[in-house]
């Protein structure tokens, strides 16, 4: 199996739209992955509790009890607290790993615009209904734009650290209140899958005549499709599914604004205590080392911050340079099931191998060697094989590599020069520049024709300041 798949994108052709609808594929493919496992994980869960409750080997309510409250202090290290954090869980919540995917470009204008086209066009799933992942995007440039803000590491982070260890602790207390009302409700569809499991399990012993064991007792994986208890099973199957998303997704905050109030509350130093305090030495030490303290508490609060937020997005979007960074290198937990790099022609080998340096399973490359490759100011005879890209060795190593041949955005007397000197005259047009909108009255004159070209008798010339190459006649 091929761990590269490489695509080809000539001008036109539709090489940023295709990203983003095979992100789509990709992202609904391990989603679909990740609930049929938390389904399962889930009615599993249930049913092994129904089978003790009704055999009489638990005596424990049916609601679920949370784990002891993690206990956060100012001396821990950040491996400490995500550890707290992660082991600060309800038992009766049933977790499974999401998508997670990379997706990086080797300038910041192409990983915004890659952003935008997904908060534009969104994804569909198997029924063709609209739904936005959770996305982020690290080192997105300031904005007010909500919907790039909610996309945004930085600004999410803000919105934590913006509040105090009040608000941070009262919050928390109100994540409490919605996951007691919403473990009621799983009490309630636990109630109803275990009355159907025994009056299935009745028609079971009755017809087979055997006693159920634990592997089998309530096991309804074999109900067929036209049986008339197949739908409602299902639909109990979902709402359990639903319920137990929501209540991961609440104790998941829960936790952060907890660990947000325990740690937090040196936020701002007192009148007496501060820096502007005009008093004796020991004062100012004493002032000295409790701001220390505090800067040191934030850093390691912010870091706890990211990091959780970055395991837990489903599609993280970043720089090539970024991707290598400490926080993605050393701090992040989860492995990436895909890393897609577009515009992966324009980058130099080495930077596209900063992205594939942690944990990585599948690697998409996106780009088109005909086109300019990647900008290096070496004055050397060896500058070529340093501009190469990952694509380019892959390729010239005979790598299949898918292409597409359809442009959309040339007249064909445009299209006719690039198809017959670079992509062998296989380059297509689409019926949109085919059409008679694109045919104007001027075009029957020579020099108004689509594509023409004009000698310009002179020479190229360089900036001695900024080494730029510029052509005044021209």
């Amino acid at each position: 199996e091929n761990k590269f798949t490489l695509l080809q994108g000539p001008p036109g052709t539709g090489k940023t739209r295709t990203a983003i609808e095979l992100l789509n594929a990709l992202h609904l493919c391990q989603f679909q992955k990740y609930y049929k496992t938390l389904s399962h994980k889930t009615w599993e869960k249930v049913r092994e509790s129904a089978y003790d409750r009704v055999t009489g080997r638990s005596h424990t309510s049916s609601v679920g009890r949370r784990r002891t409250g993690a206990i956060y202090s100012k001396d821990m290290t950040l491996g400490d607290i995500l550890d707290a954090m992660e082991n600060a869980g309800s038992d009766d919540i049933v977790l499974s790993p999401k998508p997670h995917i990379l997706v990086c470009a080797p300038s910041n204008a192409a990983v915004d615009e890659l952003v935008r086209r997904l908060i534009n066009q969104n994804f569909r799933d198997n029924e063709n209904k609209v739904y936005t992942p959770d996305i982020l995007r690290i080192g997105s440039k300031k904005t007010e734009n909500e919907a790039w803000k909610m996309t945004s590491l930085d600004a999410r982070v803000d919105e934590f650290m913006n509040k105090g260890a009040l608000e941070a602790a009262g919050i928390a207390r109100q994540a409490d209140r919605d996951l007691f009302g919403m473990r009621e409700k799983l009490t309630n569809l636990k109630r109803t899958a275990r009355q159907f499991m025994e009056w299935w399990n009745a028609g079971m012993i009755k017809h087979s005549n055997f006693n159920l064991n634990r592997e089998s007792w309530g096991k309804v994986n074999n109900i067929p499709p036209s049986d008339s208890n197949h739908r409602q099973i299902e639909e109990l199957k979902v709402h359990l599914t639903q319920l137990m998303e929501c209540m991961r997704s609440c104790e998941l905050s829960r936790n952060r604004y907890d660990m947000l109030a325990q740690l937090n509350t040196d936020s701002k130093p007192n009148a007496q205590t501060g820096l502007g305090f005009v008093g004796s030495d020991r004062k100012k030490k004493k002032a000295t080392d409790s701001t220390t303290r505090r800067q040191r508490n934030e850093i390691i609060v912010r870091r706890a911050l990211e990091t959780s937020h970055l395991d837990e997005a489903e599609i993280v979007f970043c720089t090539l340079s970024t991707a290598g960074s400490e926080m993605i290198v050393n701090r992040m937990r989860r492995a990436w099931d895909f890393v897609l790099i577009d515009e992966a022609a324009q980058s130099v080998e080495l930077s596209t191998l900063v992205a594939l340096q942690h944990q990585v399973s599948r690697c998409i490359l996106i780009g088109d060697p005909q086109q300019l490759p990647a900008t290096v100011s070496i004055a050397s005879g060896n500058m070529r094989l340093y501009q190469q890209s990952l694509f380019e060795r892959l390729m010239r190593a005979g790598h299949s590599v898918s292409v597409l041949d359809t442009q959309y955005r040339m007249h064909p007397e445009i299209s006719a020069f690039p198809s017959a000197h670079f992509y062998d005259s296989k380059l297509k047009n689409g019926d949109n520049v085919c059409s008679l909108a694109w045919k104007k009255p001027y075009h029957v004159e020579k020099r108004y024709r689509p594509l023409v070209f004009f000698d310009v008798a002179s020479r190229q010339q360089k900036d001695i300041l900024t080494l730029s190459s510029y052509n005044t006649t021209e």
